[in-house]
């Protein structure tokens, strides 16, 4: 619901799950999610890229790519995962 041609970020925010989320938007579109997992469950996130795959990397290391409306990633206590667009 934010406007697409103002920048914005939040860091930290906490999501159903035991999840720590991050996220930026610039230039229109968003840059990358980060999500830390604090209990090790599965994360289903709504792509923020409709119509486009997103790389993974847990923990800094590429992991997968993901596509559908829906990504789901099974994660461990304390693993770091950031999903970023396929160009």
């Amino acid at each position: 619901c934010w406007p697409k041609n103002r920048p914005a970020r939040f860091a930290g925010l906490r999501a159903y799950g035991a999840f720590l989320v991050s996220a930026e938007l610039a230039g229109g579109r968003v840059q990358s999610v980060r999500i830390v997992s604090e209990k090790g469950r599965t994360c289903t996130i709504l792509n923020p890229w409709p119509g486009k795959s997103a790389h993974a990397l847990r923990n800094g290391v590429k992991s997968e790519t993901v596509n559908g409306d829906r990504f789901s990633l099974a994660t461990a206590p304390g693993e770091r995962i950031e999903l970023t667009p396929c160009l």
